[in-house]
């Protein structure tokens, strides 16, 4: 199936590029065919594509010194408040919602709890920061000589390394019910020329050496993030002509959807813990499928392969995945 840049206001949604042309006749040629109705059926604001209200709130910070001083928490909550916002959901203000906050932390140590404040939000977000550090390492002054003969001087440096560690959960409202953790961990370094080969570096550049790492982890995990609050469209139709299978969406232009562009088909399927007893809602990627050149504001037929096609089921649902630039992915296997 073809795929190619997807450039709307999801933001940071990067499809890799394809060759095939997913061109469909006109709907009223192909055969409606029955289909199953998924286990999870979406409800009446899922399929209405209202956005989705997240509150995000400073991750903790105060059991570790250098984290504290630098304010980390305030530092990953503002970062991830740009990237989740870049997925069209509602951004609620952490200062409105204090009691919330308080009943997450007495749900997180006492087990399962349930808000019973104002409905202000339908995702809450909070965190912990394990780990803030700073290091340096002193290289001496070098000299060599060139093919040429010239003699090039490098002076003695210091460089300094941040590193931040920290673990991010979302929670689904009202009920508190943990949805997801996503563990955040990366590493800035900065190098000055100096000649004390100890390396001072003052609180205030510690703490500004570590903001930056913080921001780092945040965008590096960002994707996941993404991924979960990025809207949905759901499947309302099957039909078939002569090998050929679409399948019609709930949105179309009004969540980005264009023409030739590649989606992924998810489904939901309740699951039964054996050993605790309680119940929990699993996503699983059943398939992949490609907007057709028929998209309206409200409506998109997807092309999908046809061993993909019976797999399908009334109220599964497709999302626009978020990517990583080529940067990004060559960047981190320079760090390995």
């Amino acid at each position: 199936m073809k795929k190619k840049i997807l450039s709307v206001w999801l933001g940071g949604a990067i499809l890799l590029s394809g060759c095939m042309d997913t061109t469909i006749k006109p709907v009223g040629t192909y055969q409606k065919v029955s289909m199953p109705a998924a286990e999870i059926m979406p409800t009446d604001a899922e399929l209405s594509g209202e956005r989705v209200k997240v509150v995000i709130f400073k991750a903790e910070d105060s059991n570790v010194d250098l984290a504290k001083s630098a304010k980390l928490g305030h530092s990953v909550a503002s970062t991830l408040e740009t990237f989740i916002s870049e997925t069209s959901a509602e951004i609620v203000d952490r200062s409105i919602a204090q009691k919330l906050k308080a009943e997450i932390q007495l749900a997180e140590m006492k087990g399962k709890s349930e808000y019973q404040g104002p409905n202000i939000a339908d995702y809450a977000i909070t965190g912990t920061i394990s780990n803030a550090s700073v290091g340096s390492k002193f290289t001496e002054a070098s000299s060599w000589k060139d093919e040429k003969g010239e003699w090039h001087t490098s002076p003695a440096t210091c460089k300094y390394s941040a590193n931040v560690k920290g673990n991010l959960r979302i929670y689904k409202l009202p009920a508190l019910d943990f949805a997801k953790a996503i563990n955040i961990d990366d590493g800035v370094s900065a190098t000055q020329e100096t000649r004390n080969s100890r390396c001072p570096y003052s609180l205030q550049a510690q703490q500004s050496l570590v903001q930056e790492a913080a921001s780092s982890a945040v965008k590096d995990a960002r994707i996941e993030f993404q991924n979960y609050f990025a809207p949905k469209a759901y499947i309302l139709e099957h039909r078939f002509s002569d090998g050929e299978h679409i399948f019609k969406l709930n949105h179309g232009k009004d969540l980005g959807f264009e023409s030739q562009s590649e989606l992924t088909i998810f489904h939901l399927e309740s699951s039964r813990n054996p050993l605790t007893k309680k119940e929990s809602v699993e996503e699983y990627a059943v398939s992949e499928g490609t907007i057709s050149n028929v998209v309206g504001q409200n409506y998109a037929w997807i092309v999908v392969d046809e061993e993909d096609a019976g797999k399908l089921k009334l109220g599964d649902y497709v999302k626009v995945l978020f990517e990583k630039s080529m940067f990004e992915n060559l960047g981190g296997l320079m760090k390995l």
